[in-house]
């Protein structure tokens, strides 16, 4: 089973950032595929561990970058994927 399998199993479809469910069969290229997101993220000391692992959005994903989780930044996500 692929990592991303298994946080999805794990966690469920949702992007953790947003709540709307990821796409993960949609090409890499599309802003709402599943990815792999680092809860803390690495640069800030967090490690590959899956307990600080979720899944997200791409788009999500790359808004978040390097931010730890903040209710602005769900809120960033979710103007981005609904408008």
């Amino acid at each position: 089973m692929k990592k991303i399998e298994y946080l999805i199993e794990r966690d469920g479809a949702a992007c953790y950032l947003c709540g709307i469910n990821v796409l993960p069969n949609a090409p890499s290229s599309h802003p709402m595929v599943a990815t792999i997101e680092h809860y803390i993220p690495r640069s800030r000391r967090g490690s590959n561990r899956k307990s600080n692992l979720r899944v997200a959005h791409k788009l999500c994903n790359n808004i978040k970058g390097t931010e730890e989780f903040s209710d602005d930044l769900v809120r960033r996500c979710k103007v981005w994927l609904l408008s």
